[in-house]
């Protein structure tokens, strides 16, 4: 058994092969404020002779989700669970109201985060800020919708996206990394600091994106950084000219997109607009199969600071980008026909960027996406 002290602020679980935790007295852990779960297998709950139930971690599997001993932990603020093998379901952790911070990752079997009904609207996560949800494979959604309801229907699906609340103004970052499955979120209109898809299904970007709840802005107009990497993106989805909401958004990613994909973001950009007004720095990572930067990049009038990391084809820049008034650093990493057009001072490339103040061209070593 282990024994827990009343006063304990912080709880690591790492790593650990085989023991037993009371949750009589995990509960009354009332200053607790961090919890990490890493690499633990969770059994069945049992109930012991003493009558309280308890929550044991061992080498083998049993069942497939905790007891409800996270809600008495009301002071907690941060929880982490990663590599727990075999959980399908978690417990309630949306009343906890000083919670700020949730990461979920590596969790190959968790297909719900929140498996009971019902549930308060206006209790909902009162405090989170952040959400990080990563390479959950089989994560369906929020909740797990009625047995009655037939989940591979897509109609249903979509009429459940539209009954889930939003999240509370306070969450500001919100990453889904390698979630494919993941439909059914709460949207998040008034997310207003980072955004990262991941190799993750659309439908929840674009739920919020088509939001028609009450909110005093429009959908993800308070957002500064945007990260899309390796996503399908069906532009017939997305609300026409839905860009034109993203009046704070300073930093844009694009990573490991294909060249159609890229150059069909362009249907975004159709008419003469003022574009992405706070938009400072964009970076295109990883796009294979990019050979010249598109267009559209040239109705970004707020550009500071264009960046191409590892897009080893791209030769090329559209005519044009002296209309980027305000760039003032162009910085190619590890693109070997592009550095070469752009070394060369008799190039047409070089006519084109000959205005820009700070030119950084490099090979690296080594290369990492931060």
């Amino acid at each position: 058994m282990l024994l827990l002290s009343l006063s304990l602020q912080r709880l690591i679980l790492n790593t650990c092969e085989e023991f037993e935790i009371s949750t009589k007295h995990v509960s009354k852990l009332i200053n607790l404020k961090h919890l990490e779960i890493t690499d633990a297998k969770v059994l069945e709950e049992k109930k012991t002779t003493s009558g309280f139930r308890k929550l044991d971690m061992g080498e083998r599997y049993k069942g497939e989700h905790f007891s409800n001993w996270l809600s008495p932990l009301s002071n907690i603020v941060d929880i982490t669970l990663h590599n727990c093998e075999g959980l399908k379901y978690l417990p309630p952790m949306e009343r906890l109201r000083f919670l700020r911070s949730v990461r979920l990752s590596h969790l190959p079997e968790l297909e719900y985060i929140y498996y009971e009904e019902p549930f308060l609207f206006e209790t909902f996560f009162p405090s989170l800020e952040r959400l990080f949800l990563c390479e959950n494979n089989k994560l369906k959604g929020w909740w797990r919708m009625n047995d009655v309801v037939n989940e591979d229907d897509h109609n249903c699906s979509q009429s459940h996206n539209l009954s889930l609340p939003p999240f509370p103004p306070q969450l500001s970052f919100l990453t889904i990394d390698e979630c494919p499955m993941l439909t059914r979120v709460p949207t998040f209109p008034n997310l207003d600091k980072r955004l990262q898809f991941r190799s993750s299904n659309m439908e929840t970007l674009e739920a919020t994106i088509n939001s028609k709840c009450l909110i005093e802005f429009p959908p993800l107009s308070k957002l500064k950084y945007l990260q899309l990497e390796n996503v399908d993106l069906d532009m017939k989805k997305f609300p026409e000219n839905w860009v034109q909401n993203l009046t704070s958004l300073e930093l844009l990613e694009v990573v490991n997109f294909s060249d159609k994909k890229i150059q069909d973001i362009g249907t975004w950009f159709l008419e003469d607009f003022n574009y992405l007004p706070s938009l400072q720095k964009i970076e295109f990572w990883k796009c294979s199969e990019l050979k010249t930067l598109p267009d559209w990049i040239l109705n970004l009038s707020s550009l500071q600071h264009i960046t191409i990391y590892y897009c080893e084809i791209i030769a090329y820049l559209p005519g044009g980008m002296s209309r980027l008034a305000k760039l003032q650093t162009l910085e190619i990493v590890n693109c070997p026909l592009l550095m070469e057009e752009c070394e060369t001072i008799t190039s047409a490339t070089w006519s084109k960027i000959a205005h820009i103040p700070n030119i950084i061209l490099k090979v690296p070593t080594h290369i990492s996406q931060t």
